[in-house]
């Protein structure tokens, strides 16, 4: 496991918030986030 600041860099905000408009399994949902490994389309998926 990597250790990780808990920042959250501003192109993968961006890159989260659109990656949730057009998917329904994260409507109503609160996401929490924060920099690392996973990448951001699987995290989605998961949501």
């Amino acid at each position: 496991m990597a250790d990780h600041d808990g920042a959250n860099p501003i192109p993968d905000v961006a890159a989260v918030l659109a990656g949730v408009l057009n998917r329904q399994n994260t409507y109503k949902k609160l996401i929490q986030m924060t920099g690392g490994d996973t990448p951001i389309e699987e995290a989605l998926v998961s949501a």
